[in-house]
Parts: structure tokens; C-alpha cells; sequence
């Protein structure tokens, strides 16, 4: 049997689902996708975003000089350097945080009040202090500190920030100690250079000091040898010196026999002259003493003969002596001895002299002897008195004087011959001497100029050696003072600040023990909303005998809010005392805690209320939709300014954030005040009341309309079966 098509219809309306199903359906599909996307939306780069959490910069460090190389020095700025290397000139932020320079107490106040979230402070002694480990003495390493940079973070406003700034200034801190460390070891590198400059200057002395020694050396050598050489010359003009004036002691006397033989021969040539003149005259009785003359002009012929023989010696000695003397005389010029050169000029003038006479002598003599010859002539050729002999006896008395008087005259140069023999010997062993002396004086001038050769090296090596050694001084001295020593103590010290030059002093304020309990805000705030989203899935969001009674709407919106309000109380003291006891989160004000808890429950139990009283089922939904909107604006876990700015603007007008804020400023301690959030709970709480008075009119309205359809007929359908 076939339905009727009116119920077949019926039955298809039935199974076919409505618009507003469908909606709720995909609704539904979509909170996931809402929830993930949001969440990570909010989170999506919250360390790339840390440019936008705004913090403090306090630069109040002073400089250090250091010293680089002998004479020169560099001021080292490194506080600067950390506002350089995070903020550049414009004042615009270049790593890490949005970075405010400011003073301390401006600084101070902003993280106090949340206005900065961090707070970099570079003290005075930071420059100082991080390069004393290149820049102290040896004798004060224990004054070697490093250099502290302070970073303040304030985890009543945010425990992540904390940890952000942390990291921040780990990285900081070891790029300054890089460039410390890079300075210091600039540092010790010209350190070794000074040592090596000064040690080179050392070496460049020991070796002018070597070679000052050998020169010195070698000078002193060449002035023993030149000592020497004077020595023995100073002795050979000494002894011909000596000669010399043994010579000229005895020249006076070999002149005084030179002087008696010439008297003698004068005498001797007077008494033949004044014979002669007694022969002239007595030529008339010559007869008488032709006899003796002619023996005595016999001998006279051989002496005469004997002496013309000599003559020509006594000449050619007398001319060897004047020319020896012109020898001595040209030699003796260069010597000092004036008086000795002028007598030896006279004596060379009187050989001169003699050496004339002696000429003018023998042509005398060679006359004389002619003419004795000619006087004695030959008997057969009756000449001379040969011929005279036979009639000349008478002449015979008058030679007998001639021939005393040449025998007086032979006898005087026989003297004179000895004397000029003496003198030759005396001026032969002068000469000589004269000769010893003057090679003696060529060695003496070598030797001189040897000596004074050797003691010009000596001098400059001795200089050199003066130098080398004053230079090798000042080098090795100057190398000692550049290279420091430690004591054990010391060099740990130094060691430990020079391999940490840079360190870093996180502070926060208000500090909270644990991770657990930085999060505590977060979702202790979001528990509170989840717990009181869950009641209204067990509880309607009105009374609904209440909305059908004639109670003044706002007394049936208090009404039907005080059982879940009750709840709400309830629901935030467990939650506290677990958070307290159970789990061990310290709460610097625990009072404040139990009563921002309170208010938070009842201000998230009133919007939840007003959502569902107003929406219906949907309204969960809407409130699922809000509390991830919370969520992800709250900035429970990274500050808020690292999320989208879509989430940024609503931070401040969701009430989970007032929720967030108050418990971390609670929970942390510090001075950050709450009334603020406070308020916007309450006003919050209280709008959401005006909803639930909304909600209740309206129920109220369909409730009337409701009863009146109630009371007109409804028609009903009777299927036809067929």
C-alpha cells in the first residue's frame, strides 16, 4: 500500500536538514581550524618580531685608554660601541629590542610601569673594566675585573621577555668579548713586537759591540806593532844618534892635528924659504958646499919625489871628505838639531878649504919636485946642480939649512897627513852614523804612523764598543720592562678575565622561580574561561520560570546570574588554591590573587551567560571563537608587540589580557598596579550583566508570543491513507 504523498512529503522534510543546521554543522568543523590558525597566526615569529618589545638603553660608561705600542695610546669606547651595534644613528633599532636611549631614572620608571620591557645598563667602569686584563699592571692583576653589562627584565609584565633578554645579552656578550679579546691579544702581539724591537736593538748593539771588539782588536794590534816598529827605530836612531855625537866629539880633535900639521908644513915651508934665500945668497960660496948640496938636493929630489907621490892622495881624500860632508849637511837638514847643522856647516866649509889647499899643494909640490929635478939635473949634460956639484962646494953650507928646513917641512906633513888620515876615519864613521840615523828615522815615521794608525781603530772600536755596549743596555733593558711577570694568583686572575673579558648580569625584577610560573597568568586566566564556558553545557543561560514571571528584567538577569556566579566563586578559589598548593607556584600577593581570580570567574561566567542567553547554542560557539581571539591577543607567553598587529589592537580591550596581566603583576610581586585591569573587569562583568538583562527581555518576548500561539487551534495534518 502506497503512502499518501502528502506524508511521503512530510517524510522527506523531516530527513532533509535545515539552513541553520548546516550552519552549525560547518560551524563546527571550523572551530579547529579557527583555534591552529589563530594560535599560530599570534606566534607565528615572535623571535623575529622582537625588534617591536620596547626596552631601554642606559650608556653611563666613561672610556679606558689603552696602551698599543711604545708611546701610543687609543681611547676605547666599548659602551658606544653596544649602543652602535643595536641602535644606529638615527635612533632607529638595528638588533634585538625596539632600544630607547635614555637616562637611568626614566629608564627605571618605564620597566616599573610596563612601559619597557627590558632595560640594557652599561655602568661606568665598563670599558675599564673589560680591557684591564691588557690595560693593568703585572704588580695589580688582581684588579683585573670583567666588564659587567646589566640587563633588567621585570617578570611581573612578561617571564618570557626575561628569557628573550637574556639571550639577547648572551649574544651581545659574546660578540664584545671577541672584540676585547681581539684588542687584548693586539695588545700582547705588540707587546712581543716592542720586546722583539728592543731585543733587535740589542742584537744590532751586541753586534756593533762584536765589531767595535774587533776593530778595537785590530787597532790594538797595529798599535803593539807599530810600538814595536817605533821602538826599535827610536833604538837605531838612539845608537846612531849616539854615534854620531862620539863622531863629532872627536872631529874637534882630528881638526886640531889637521891644524898642527899644517903649522908644521908652514914652518917648515918658512925655514925652506928663509934656506933658500941663505942658498940665493950664498951662492958665492957655492963651490964650497956644492958637494953637500948635491947629496943634499939628492935626498931632496926622493923626498920631494915622495911627496909629490902623497900629494894627490891627500887631495883626493880632502875632496872624498867635502863631498861626504855635502852628503851629511843635505841629510842633516831634516833632523832638529840646529847647532849640531851649523857646526857641521862650518866643518863642511873647512874641507872645502883643506880640500884647495891640498890642491894648490900638490901643484906646489909637483912644481917644486921639477924643479928639483931640473936643480939636480944629469953630470954628462952638466945642468942643475949635478953640473953645479963639481964647482959648487961653497953652496954646500947654504943646503945644509935648505935641507934642515925640509926635513922640518917633510916632518910637518908627514903630521898633516896623519891628522887628514884621523879625519877621514871620523868622517867615515860620521857618514855612517848619519846614514844609521836617517834610516832609523824612516822607520821611526812608519812605525809613527803605524801607531797612530793602530790607535785611530782603537779609538773607534773603542767608541763602537761604548755604543754597542750602551745600546745593548738600553735594549735588553727596555726588552725586560716590556716583558711582564705573574705570579700563579695572578695569572689565574688574569687568565680568567682575559677568556671572559664581557659578562652578563640578568636581573629581574620581581623574579618568579620557575617557567611554570611564568605561565601561571596565561592559563590560569584561560581555565577560569573554560570552566565557566563549561557550566552553561550543564546549566540553561536563563531561568526560564524566572523570564515567565512578572520580576523586574534586571532582578531576573541578577537572579539567573547569582547560582553560576556562585559557581564562578568557587571555580576561582580551587583553581588558586591548586595553583598555591598543588602545584607549588609561589604568589608574592596571595590575597590579590584569591580576588582577581574571583573577578576574572565571574566576569568570563557573565560574558559567557550573556553569549548563550542571547545566541542560543550558538552562542558556545561564539564563545569558543571569542576565548581563541583571547588567546591569541592576550600575550601570555611572548609580549604581545612580537604578535601580528591585528592581535596588538585587540590586547587591550579583551578581558583575558586584564586577567593575564593582574595575576603576573600578583603572582610576581612589584609595584605594576592593577586597578586598571581591574576596572575593565568590571566593566566588562557589568556589560555583560546589560546582556543577560537583553537576553532575558527577549526570552521573555518570545516566551508571551509563545502562549498566545499556544492558545489559538493548531491545525493538524491527518494523513490519508490510500
Amino acid at each position: 500500500m502506497a503512502l499518501p504523498r502528502s506524508v511521503t512529503r512530510a517524510r522527506r522534510r523531516l530527513t532533509l536538514p535545515k539552513p541553520f543546521a548546516v550552519v552549525v554543522l560547518i560551524a563546527l568543523s571550523l572551530i579547529p581550524l579557527i583555534y591552529a590558525a589563530a594560535l599560530i597566526w599570534s606566534n607565528n615569529d615572535p623571535v623575529g618580531n622582537i625588534g617591536n618589545v620596547p626596552a631601554a638603553i642606559v650608556n653611563l660608561d666613561t672610556g679606558a685608554t689603552v696602551e698599543e705600542s711604545a708611546g701610543s695610546s687609543s681611547q676605547i669606547q666599548l659602551g658606544d660601541d653596544v649602543v652602535s651595534a643595536l641602535v644606529d644613528a638615527n635612533g632607529d633599532s638595528k638588533e634585538g629590542f625596539d632600544w630607547t636611549i635614555t637616562d637611568a631614572d626614566t629608564a627605571q620608571a618605564g620597566l616599573t610601569h610596563g612601559e619597557y620591557l627590558a632595560v640594557l645598563t652599561i655602568p661606568a667602569d665598563f670599558s675599564a673594566n673589560a680591557t684591564s686584563s691588557a690595560t693593568v699592571e703585572p704588580t695589580d692583576a688582581a684588579a683585573a675585573q670583567q666588564g659587567m653589562l646589566s640587563i633588567t627584565t621585570n617578570d611581573a609584565t612578561n617571564y618570557i621577555t626575561g628569557n628573550m633578554a637574556q639571550s639577547l645579552g648572551s649574544t651581545l656578550v659574546r660578540n664584545l668579548a671577541e672584540t676585547v679579546s681581539s684588542t687584548y691579544l693586539e695588545n700582547v702581539y705588540l707587546g712581543f713586537t716592542t720586546v722583539h724591537d728592543s731585543i733587535s736593538d740589542a742584537a744590532d748593539g751586541a753586534a756593533t759591540l762584536a765589531d767595535g771588539t774587533t776593530d778595537l782588536s785590530t787597532g790594538a794590534s797595529a798599535l803593539a806593532d807599530g810600538a814595536s816598529t817605533l821602538a826599535v827605530g827610536a833604538g837605531k836612531l838612539s845608537s846612531g844618534l849616539s854615534q854620531i855625537s862620539s863622531a863629532t866629539d872627536a872631529l874637534p880633535t882630528g881638526l886640531s892635528s889637521l891644524n898642527a900639521g899644517i903649522g908644521q908644513a908652514v914652518t917648515g915651508a918658512t925655514d925652506l924659504s928663509t934656506g933658500l934665500a941663505t942658498l940665493q945668497s950664498g951662492t958665492s960660496s957655492l963651490a964650497d958646499g956644492a958637494d953637500r948640496a948635491l947629496t943634499g938636493a939628492t935626498q931632496l929630489s926622493g923626498g920631494l919625489s915622495t911627496l909629490d907621490a902623497a900629494t894627490p892622495t891627500l887631495a883626493a881624500g880632502a875632496a872624498q871628505v867635502a863631498s861626504s860632508l855635502d852628503q851629511f849637511v843635505a841629510g842633516y837638514d831634516t833632523m832638529t838639531d840646529p847647532q849640531r847643522a851649523a857646526a857641521l856647516q862650518q866643518l863642511d866649509t873647512a874641507a872645502h878649504q883643506v880640500s884647495d889647499g891640498a890642491g894648490t899643494l900638490n901643484s906646489s909640490v909637483a912644481a917644486l919636485d921639477a924643479g928639483a929635478e931640473d936643480l939636480v939635473g944629469t953630470a954628462s949634460e952638466g945642468t942643475g946642480l949635478s953640473a953645479l956639484a963639481a964647482g959648487a962646494a961653497d953652496v954646500r953650507d947654504g943646503t945644509r939649512a935648505a935641507s934642515a928646513g925640509a926635513t922640518s917641512l917633510a916632518a910637518g906633513l908627514g903630521s898633516l897627513g896623519t891628522g887628514f888620515d884621523g879625519l877621514t876615519v871620523k868622517l867615515t864613521t860620521l857618514v855612517s852614523s848619519i846614514n844609521t840615523a836617517a834610516s832609523s828615522s824612516g822607520e821611526l815615521a812608519t812605525g809613527a804612523q803605524t801607531l797612530e794608525s793602530g790607535a785611530s781603530s782603537a779609538a773607534d772600536g773603542a767608541h763602537q764598543v761604548d755604543d754597542g755596549a750602551h745600546t745593548l743596555s738600553t735594549g735588553l733593558a727596555d726588552g725586560v720592562l716590556e716583558i711582564p711577570t705573574y705570579t700563579d694568583s695572578q695569572a689565574n686572575q688574569l687568565s680568567g678575565v682575559a677568556a671572559a673579558p664581557v659578562a652578563l648580569d640578568a636581573e629581574r625584577e620581581n623574579a618568579v622561580a620557575l617557567y611554570g610560573a611564568g605561565l601561571t597568568p596565561y592559563f590560569l586566566s584561560l581555565g577560569l574561561w573554560i570552566g565557566s564556558l563549561a557550566v552553561f553545557f550543564m546549566r540553561p543561560a536563563l531561568n526560564t520560570r524566572l523570564v515567565g514571571s512578572r520580576l523586574p528584567l534586571w532582578l531576573v538577569a541578577l537572579r539567573s546570574y547569582l547560582p553560576n556566579a556562585l559557581i564562578a566563586v568557587v571555580q576561582a578559589t580551587l583553581a588558586v588554591l591548586a595553583v598555591k598548593f598543588a602545584v607549588g607556584i609561589e604568589i608574592a600577593n596571595l590575597p590579590g590573587a584569591f580576588g582577581i581570580a574571583i573577578l576574572a570567574s565571574l566576569t568570563f561566567m557573565a560574558i559567557n551567560q550573556a553569549l548563550i542567553a542571547l545566541l542560543g547554542a550558538p552562542g558556545r560557539f561564539v564563545g569558543l571563537l571569542f576565548v581563541v581571539l583571547q588567546l591569541s591577543a592576550a600575550g601570555g607567553t611572548y609580549p604581545i608587540q612580537t604578535a601580528a598587529p591585528f592581535f596588538q589592537t585587540l590586547h587591550n580591550y579583551l578581558p583575558l589580557t586584564d586577567a593575564v596581566q593582574s595575576f603576573r603583576t600578583l603572582i610576581a610581586g612589584g609595584t605594576l598596579g592593577v586597578g586598571p585591569w581591574v576596572w575593565n573587569l568590571v566593566v566588562w562583568a557589568i556589560g555583560a550583566l546589560v546582556a543577560i538583562g537583553i537576553a532575558a527581555f527577549v526570552s521573555r518576548r518570545r516566551l508571551n508570543r509563545s502562549e498566545i500561539l499556544a492558545a489559538a487551534p493548531l491545525p493538524v495534518a491527518v494523513p490519508q491513507v490510500a
